[in-house]
Order: C-alpha cells, then sequence, then structure tokens
C-alpha cells in the first residue's frame, strides 16, 4: 500500500532478504537508518549464539585474513554476544561485525535461503540439523560480497562473489522445480528466491484517496504483474480479445436481426 494518492516505483540493486539487525546500534549511516560495509566476509547459519567466545575463532580468522568487515547471519544472537560485536567495531575504519537475523520463519523456508545466500556468495550454510559449531569454521566456509547493507529490516547484497557457473545451475534447477510446482504458495516461494538471485528487485506502491481504492489498485497491479510473468515466461498466444475482434462482423449482424425483431 502506498503513501499518496499516486502510483510510486522503488528499485534495488542486487538482492535483498527481510532479516535485519540485531540491534540498533549496529546502524552506522543515521541518515539511511543502516548499516553498510565493502568487500565483506560473511558468516552464514541458522545456529543461536549465546557465548562471545563462540565467536572468536571466526573474527580472530577473519583478522588474520586482513579482512575488516564481517557480515553474521545467525538465529539468534544474546546480549552478550551482541554486546561483544559492538565492542570489537568501535573503529568501523579497522574492524566492523554486525549481525542479522536468518531470513524466513519456517524451517523450509529458512533452509532455502541461506543456501541461496551461500550460493550467491561462495560460502557454506552452516545448519544446526547438520550438528556444525563455530569452532568448525574455515575461512573458505565464509562468503565474499562487494558490498552489503541491512537495516531494522532487510539485509541487501551487491556483488555476491559466488561461481557464476554454480549460480546459473542453481537459478535453472528452481526453475525446473517452478515448473512442476502445483501449489501456487510453494510457485510463489519459488519465484521470489528466483527473481532475488537475478540481480534486482523493484516495489510499486499502490496509493489512492480512500482504502478500498487502494485495495482494488493493488489487485489489478497483482493481476497485471502475473500475466506480464507469464508472458514473459511461455510467451503470448493470441486469443480472448482477438478472437473478439475477429467475431464482431458475425456478432453484429446477429445484434442487428435481434433489434428488428
Amino acid at each position: 500500500s502506498g503513501r499518496s494518492r499516486e502510483l510510486e516505483r522503488e528499485y534495488v540493486e542486487g538482492m535483498y532478504w527481510k532479516g535485519g539487525v540485531v540491534s540498533r546500534q549496529m546502524i552506522t549511516d543515521h541518515t539511511k537508518l543502516r548499516a553498510e560495509m565493502e568487500n565483506a566476509a560473511i558468516l552464514i547459519t541458522d545456529l543461536d549464539i549465546e557465548d562471545p567466545r563462540e565467536l572468536m575463532p571466526v573474527i580472530q580468522m577473519v583478522v588474520q585474513a586482513e579482512i575488516r568487515s564481517l557480515l553474521i547471519i545467525a538465529s539468534k544472537l544474546s546480549d552478550s554476544a551482541i554486546a561483544f560485536l559492538l565492542a570489537i567495531s568501535k573503529d568501523p575504519a579497522k574492524f566492523q561485525a554486525i549481525a542479522v537475523k536468518s531470513p524466513e520463519v519456517t524451517t523450509t523456508a529458512r533452509a532455502g535461503a541461506l543456501e541461496d545466500l551461500a550460493i550467491l556468495t561462495g560460502g557454506r550454510p552452516l545448519a544446526k540439523v547438520a550438528g556444525y559449531t563455530l569452532g568448525r569454521v574455515t575461512l573458505d566456509d565464509l562468503g565474499r560480497a562487494r558490498r552489503l547493507w541491512a537495516d531494522r529490516t532487510y539485509l541487501g547484497i551487491t556483488g555476491g562473489k559466488g561461481d557464476p557457473r554454480a549460480l546459473r545451475e542453481h537459478i535453472a534447477a528452481l526453475r525446473a522445480a517452478f515448473k512442476k510446482a502445483d501449489d501456487p504458495q510453494d510457485r510463489r516461494k519459488l519465484r521470489e528466491r528466483i527473481g532475488k538471485l537475478l540481480g534486482g528487485s523493484a516495489t510499486l506502491w499502490v496509493g489512492g484517496a480512500t482504502e478500498m481504492e487502494i485495495e482494488a489498485r493493488k489487485g489489478q497491479a497483482e493481476r497485471t504483474a502475473d500475466a506480464l510473468r507469464g508472458a514473459i515466461a511461455d510467451g503470448v498466444l493470441p486469443g480472448g480479445g482477438a478472437s473478439l475482434l475477429a467475431c464482431r462482423p458475425a456478432l453484429q449482424d446477429v445484434l442487428d436481426q435481434a433489434t428488428d425483431l
């Protein structure tokens, strides 16, 4: 829903997921209300990090590799772990570490999102169910990205440094799964994953004079987007309107006869 009576468009370069910073104090740009990093290493996991000492091996490894920015994606961080990250990030010019919440709510959706992030950035998703611990993390397990940002709601990544071939194969596999899926909800989720991996996102803010008008215009916009997606994916077959135009003369004759009677 929009914030005015007009239609507004917003474009976001790169990929973004829902999963913002775990603490407002990690926001460094108070104008844009977000934190930004360049050439960052990325720890991708769904682990709960309770003890700050669990992070020490990862921090030491990143510092020794002369990497000055670290993003941590985790399901949960304790207050002491957050305080530790804030303490070591007092001078962002020397070293900066921020943490964001793992994307998605359900276990299955979260696993898919972490897999997408790992392939995009060249890292490895450290899953809780696989028995991973932070003490076993190596530098090769960390993803890398040219630029990233995080605010209170979203995480955005531009220039993920994963293997381009692996990324293309992953997108092809998601497209194949999309074609086989019958459930509308599964198709929507797969379509969102494919869209996020392709390099950009657009948001259409639909305005109106009343809430009823906004809802009606939103429904029209959603139907239009679905029609355009179908046309782009599978092509266009003339029908409907074209058939109606073709049979107008015959219909007109019938109408004229009915009027005469």
